[in-house]
């Protein structure tokens, strides 16, 4: 009985996210993409995977695509999504995703490098929507210059005192 009502509410979490995964990586392409897809296989053990699509770009967008499902699934406040993993995802989709966060309700944290490189209305959308830009103002950028780095062999004391030979060769 306990074993059946598990897979009765673990069915129900998989189909309710499914959905909604379905329903964000629709919005993401004019053209038909296989969404990522979840399946418990115990309690205790699942597989996630986006079918025919073993890539990078895919794997980062289903895990933003999953994240995104399960905030707006359940009771969580907020995500981060830190810039590796939005950099890997191809523009077409980040645009998508940027649609996604401005219409939820909940509250996202972004670290988002390459701005400029994005549609006009992901830029308007980031702008809009910013509460902290981590730069430097450009006359405060430091220089492009390089610095002769000296490294210090930490053993080069203990072989003078140690090895009188060695010790020898190092002062001739």
């Amino acid at each position: 009985m306990l074993k059946s009502a598990i897979e009765t509410i673990l069915s129900d979490i998989e189909q309710a996210i499914n959905d909604k995964m379905k329903e964000y990586n629709d919005s993401l392409f004019a053209e038909r993409h296989q969404p990522p897809h979840l399946h418990f296989n115990e309690y205790n053990s699942y597989r996630f995977e986006t079918p025919d699509d073993t890539g990078t770009g895919s794997n980062y967008k289903g895990m933003v695509i999953f994240d995104l499902a399960v905030l707006n699934l359940t009771a969580l406040p907020a995500i981060a999504h830190d810039s590796l993993i939005l950099k890997n995802i191809n523009d077409g989709p980040i645009d998508g995703i940027m649609k996604i966060y401005a219409d939820s309700k909940k509250q996202f944290f972004i670290a988002f490098d390459k701005q400029d490189a994005y549609t006009t209305e992901t830029r308007k959308i980031v702008t809009d929507n910013k509460v902290l830009k981590l730069d430097l103002p450009e006359h405060l950028s430091l220089p492009k210059t390089e610095i002769p780095v000296r490294f210090q062999d930490p053993y080069k004391e203990y072989i003078k005192k140690s090895d009188p030979d060695k010790r020898d060769k190092e002062t001739r």
